[in-house]
């Protein structure tokens, strides 16, 4: 499965780490962790409830979901303090779009705008990559 992060993604989870987690773990190694956990979840077992991961609403035909992130990389947050995560997926594509989290003061319908924001940019971003099948 193909693992194409938004830049801005990276930066957002960037900057979480590094206030809120632990100084020796990179954002690499964070989004390793999520590639792997996805992976697992849609090639294997579905290993997340719906309440933690599940399909987002408003996208129209484009297939994004929502993620919950737990991160390792900051033990010190409880559940709620980790955060949210918006992904775009086609057939074997993933596209982490944003994050914000509760501690950060987020508002949900911010975070799907900035969602569908990203989603048109990485869809003309995706367009460009050389083709391996009908990712889109």
């Amino acid at each position: 499965m193909e693992f194409h992060p938004h830049p801005k993604f990276v930066d957002e989870l960037s900057a979480f780490i590094k206030r809120h987690g632990q100084t020796q773990t990179t954002v690499n190694e964070t989004l390793k962790h999520i590639h792997q956990s996805l992976l697992t979840h849609f090639d294997r077992t579905k290993v997340f409830p719906q309440k933690r991961l599940g399909p987002a609403k408003g996208f129209g035909v484009h297939e994004v979901y929502f993620y919950k992130l737990i991160l390792p990389e900051c033990p010190q947050l409880v559940r709620t303090q980790h955060p949210k995560s918006y992904f775009y997926k086609k057939g074997g594509l993933i596209s982490m779009l944003c994050c914000d989290s509760h501690i950060e003061d987020y508002k949900n319908s911010k975070l799907i705008e900035t969602a569908k924001v990203r989603l048109s940019e990485m869809l003309d971003l995706l367009l460009e990559l050389p083709e391996e099948g009908d990712l889109l």
